[in-house]
């Protein structure tokens, strides 16, 4: 949105892709577009990751050697039902016309053989792979029940969503995924990553993890890429999927993203803030357990769903969380955390 952006100072793009996509609408917004890459995935960098070492033991302990599966289809298999996407954009006026109607539909289409792709694939991991848990993660939008309905019955197959994904990429063997950003997490922190495609689409597909991961089309190829895999060879994109991240991800190498964020927003102008009013501070620490309230009892199902997605954060994992990554930086000793509200801190210099 063009008047959106007319209100920031700074743009921060993953990279050139990014940065070249928004400035074909944006002209004359090149000084404010600045290519960084994501902080959240200075994280996926050796040393970092390192951080998420203890927790990917634990899992192993647990599920012992497992094969990962992310799921990344709730376009189709959504929490609240197949259609509930499409009708959210209708309310928002997304969709105003029955072409970008169709565009959402076909969407919707595409990611359900994918789907049923992926459910016809479990089973023959089984079959293929008996020394090893096949773990299924879906994606937090998605409906999880019915992962569970279609591996009942199957030995050694779990279906689980809990904690943060990347201490489980570091512990399975390999991961299996289809346009999910957890393959490229993955293949940034050097692990073995499988792309199944069993349908195409050059309109509906993400470029950018399948480009990273290695390609497969058929539970054949798919299956012998994995038994690859755990005997120690290299799986992903190979030179032609690191050329891709390249041109798509700005900080593979070099300073932090973090690092070019901050480097950028020094070249701007200082500006004073008294960090707002205590009433609207006050108003912030009662609006949000209202609206909590006003969905457990007006929209039990939005509840449920939110709970899902975004279980909440408390001031001591924060802390706890910053303890280790001030460990692993060697900095940041005197930055402290502040709760705002349910899912908000303040963290800075204490």
């Amino acid at each position: 949105d063009l008047d959106s952006l007319a209100e920031a100072d700074r743009f921060f793009c993953w990279g050139g892709v990014q940065r070249r996509d928004i400035l074909g609408k944006a002209v004359g917004a090149d000084e404010k577009l600045v290519e960084t890459g994501n902080p959240r995935f200075d994280l996926l960098r050796t040393g970092y990751r390192d951080l998420f070492k203890a927790e990917a033991e634990r899992l192993r302990r647990e599920h012992g050697r497992f094969i990962l599966v992310n799921t990344n289809f709730a376009r189709y298999n959504h929490y609240n039902g197949e259609n509930f996407l499409i009708d959210v954009l209708k309310q928002r006026g997304t969709i105003k016309t029955a072409e970008q109607e169709q565009f959402f539909a076909d969407w919707r289409d595409f990611l359900g053989q994918l789907f049923h792709g992926f459910a016809a694939l479990i089973p023959e991991l089984v079959k293929a792979f008996p020394d090893h848990r096949i773990v299924l993660r879906p994606h937090p939008s998605e409906n999880h029940r019915r992962w569970a309905d279609v591996c009942a019955g199957m030995d050694g197959v779990d279906v689980i969503y809990q904690g943060n994904a990347l201490p489980w990429l570091l512990a399975g063997a390999v991961l299996i995924h289809n346009s999910c950003t957890t393959g490229l997490e993955a293949y940034l922190m050097d692990r073995p990553v499988v792309a199944y495609r069993p349908a195409l689409s050059e309109t509906y597909d993400s470029p950018l993890p399948n480009a990273v991961s290695r390609d497969t089309h058929t539970p054949e190829a798919l299956v012998d890429t994995v038994r690859k895999a755990l005997a120690g060879q290299t799986v992903d994109g190979g030179p032609q999927g690191r050329d891709t991240a390249a041109g798509y991800y700005a900080s593979l190498d070099g300073p932090l993203a973090a690092e070019r964020v901050v480097a950028s927003l020094s070249e701007l102008p200082e500006v004073a803030s008294d960090g707002g009013s205590a009433v609207g501070r006050l108003a912030s620490h009662l609006q949000e357990p209202a609206q909590r309230l006003a969905r457990r009892v007006l929209r039990p199902q939005m509840a449920a769903y939110t709970q899902q997605k975004f279980p909440g954060i408390s001031l001591a994992e924060v802390r706890r969380e910053l303890g280790l990554l001030s460990g692993a930086a060697g900095r940041f000793a005197e930055v402290d955390a502040d709760r705002l509200s349910h899912r908000c801190y303040r963290i800075g210099v204490s």
